[in-house]
């Protein structure tokens, strides 16, 4: 009766430090998703994975889903999700540290998770995605491994399995993160029962793994296997000495102690390193006492040296496959799974340490909590009134915005920010819809927005930051604007193509001169998009490339589309344009490469390539230059450079 009071106890304080993080409820555009999708479920969309992510089961958006049927569509009532799940996964863990290591050590590994750190008190009511989730699912996982290989039966322990596998099955479906729980949880049970898994039960385990992922296989069946090809583009691997450093000196450390960068909280170097300190010393001494255990026959399967055999063999295999598949980036979310088996490791040394040495073991723990607790405090928004203001003056902004376009009647505004649309999209209930203008974008997600804002004319842009560079670029391509303020935000609309049109001249008799490779130019000239001049060495300042048209055209636009990588346009050129090749006029002042724009029927849409495109100022020349005025660490690659005249003018012969 008593532990039950003590359980109860510490998931009421886990719950009431979140639930104080839920005074200001978070809400970006990865977040917005998770809400959107539960909106549509409420619709009668039932979706397999998130949007774009062909990966993650959406079991948050379908929890929200139920809170929304309740309560509404609301930010808290999102973030709800993930709170519940994390108030889950502290039991799971209580039982599992308990079912391994004993009473104590359950006690204070939920002790342990409940107060902090405060990465993981931040991570418990953001709805991104399945990182709680997965830690659940993690620790379940777990607990059924030492119950499968201390079972009383053969008949329990071939039912362990069954469970297992069908919770291994829906933990893959819900999230491939749960690879390290699947491969660590693999490798103990596959040492533990060895040729007795030569059964035909085995078969009726593989069955039910299927069934726990039977959503995972209907998709991929469909979709030629889309969820393993879409998670190659999250892997970008470092060099094996720069991704250990970030992992042991940047990373773990963040997850382990005071606020990090990406909680845009103070940061302590020094706290972050001595907690950590404490969790490695800790994890040493818990590997040494499974070396002894091992050493001992008779003590190999106790609860205690395979709760050990497990954590420590997650925390090699997750490692690995991080610092090996996925540690580049400054995103520290993704060591979140580490929360599973840190405490849980600090927990048990502190209780062995504890029998001989309470003064030590009381006080790390008391420095340990209070750097949680102390973090968690300096992460809460509710708690500072600046930082609670600050929250209040989004809010209202943002509602601000939404009702002055709908006041001015608008269905769809193009917003290209990834981390306003999706947002404002669950913020405005879809009215008016908010839409990014490339549908082959990694960031479009749910192309049906997009789709719908093209369905429409004249749809108008609206920005919160970047505004001057939307001008630069409309500028650039000598289009006309209307802009206004919707709250603090700035709309751009009435988007209307410079008078007249354009006519691309032939190529025919041009004489091209490039800074290095001359060889290559025809490729710039052939109207073939895979061939392609290279300059083969980084861009620098002051390089050209001239062309000689042959006579005299009234010039209206300049086309540069660039080689196989997009980054090989320039960082910023000038225009410069001579009849004789001797007198040099500035057409186009020295500028950075701009948003790609281009009209598509009544639409003025992001280009989804890097096509630097220049509307001159109508002037009549020969001889055109693009300069480049700053260097860039990329080749200058060209695959097409096209001219245009300004239509309905003629050009006129020039000398050889």
């Amino acid at each position: 009766m008593k532990d039950r009071l003590l359980v109860a106890a510490l998931l009421f304080a886990a719950a009431f430090i979140r639930g104080v993080y839920l005074l200001t409820p978070s809400l970006d555009s990865d977040e917005a998703v998770v809400g959107l999708m539960a909106i549509h479920i409420l619709r009668g969309e039932y979706p397999i994975f998130y949007w774009g992510e062909p990966y993650c089961g959406p079991l948050e958006s379908y929890l929200a889903a139920l809170f929304f049927s309740f309560f509404g569509p609301s930010p808290l009532a999102l973030n709800l999700a993930p709170a519940v799940f994390s108030l889950l996964f502290l039991f799971a863990a209580y039982r599992f540290a308990r079912i391994a290591f004993g009473r104590e050590t359950g006690l204070v590994s939920l002790l342990l998770l409940a107060l902090g750190p405060p990465f993981l008190v931040w991570h418990s009511v953001l709805a991104r995605g399945n990182y709680i989730e997965n830690l659940f699912f993690g620790v379940v996982l777990m607990a059924l491994v030492v119950r499968i290989l201390r079972a009383g039966s053969e008949a329990a322990r071939w039912r362990g399995l069954c469970i297992f596998a069908f919770l291994a099955g829906a933990a893959w479906w819900v999230s491939f993160q749960s690879v390290h729980f699947l491969l660590a949880g693999g490798l103990v049970l596959l040492a533990g029962l060895g040729r007795s898994l030569l059964d035909r039960r085995a078969l009726a385990a593989v069955g039910f793994a299927l069934l726990g992922s039977l959503l995972f296989w209907i998709y991929n069946v469909r979709h030629d296997f889309a969820s393993l090809a879409e998670t190659g583009r999250y892997m970008t691997p470092l060099p094996l000495d720069s991704s250990l450093k970030v992992f042991l000196l940047v990373k773990l450390p963040s997850i382990l102690g005071m606020p990090m960068a990406e909680m845009a909280r103070s940061y302590s170097p020094t706290v972050n390193v001595l907690g950590t300190l404490l969790y490695s010393g800790a994890m040493i001494m818990a590997a040494g006492m499974l070396f002894r255990l091992m050493l001992t026959a008779n003590r190999r399967r106790t609860g205690e040296a395979l709760g050990l055999g497990l954590l420590l063999s997650f925390t090699a295999i997750a490692s690995a496959i991080i610092i090996a598949r996925y540690n580049s980036g400054g995103v520290t979310r993704y060591f979140l799974v580490f929360y599973a088996v840190f405490p849980l490791f600090l927990a048990l040394i502190l209780v062995k340490i504890g029998g001989q040495q309470p003064r030590l073991a009381q006080g790390a723990a008391l420095l340990l909590i209070s750097v949680n607790v102390w973090g968690t405090v300096a992460g809460a928004d509710a708690l500072w009134p600046d930082r609670r203001d600050a929250h209040r003056g989004r809010v209202i902004a943002e509602g601000e915005m939404i009702a002055g376009l709908r006041a001015r009647g608008l269905e769809a505004v193009f917003a290209t920010e990834y981390w306003e649309f999706f947002r404002s999209n669950f913020t405005s209930g879809e009215d008016p819809v908010f839409a990014i203008p490339v549908l082959n974008h990694s960031g479009n997600k749910y192309p049906m927005y997009t789709r719908f804002a093209l369905s429409l004319n004249a749809v108008p842009y609206i920005w919160h930051s970047g505004a001057g560079s939307f001008r630069a670029a409309l500028r650039g391509v000598g289009a006309g604007y209307t802009e206004e303020r919707a709250g603090p935000y700035r709309l751009v609309s009435a988007l209307r193509p410079s008078v007249g049109g354009f006519e691309e001249i032939s190529p025919t008799g041009w004489r091209v001169e490039t800074p290095a490779a001359p060889e290559g130019v025809q490729w710039m000239l052939d109207g073939n998009p895979e061939t392609h001049w290279d300059s083969g060495a980084p861009q620098m300042a002051g390089w050209a490339i001239q062309v000689d048209l042959g006579r005299i055209e009234t010039l209206g636009m300049l086309v540069v589309e660039p080689g196989p990588v997009p980054e090989d346009v320039p960082a910023r050129f000038e225009v410069r344009v001579s009849p004789d090749g001797t007198a040099w006029d500035v057409a186009v002042p020295s500028h950075p490469f701009v948003l790609p724009l281009r009209w598509e029927g009544g639409n003025l849409l992001v280009d989804e390539q890097m096509i630097v495109r220049v509307v001159l100022p109508s002037v009549a020349a020969r001889f055109l230059e693009i300069r480049l005025t700053a260097p860039k660490p990329f080749h200058w690659r060209v695959s097409m450079l096209r001219i245009y005249r300004v239509a309905g003018v003629d050009g006129e012969p020039g000398s050889g």
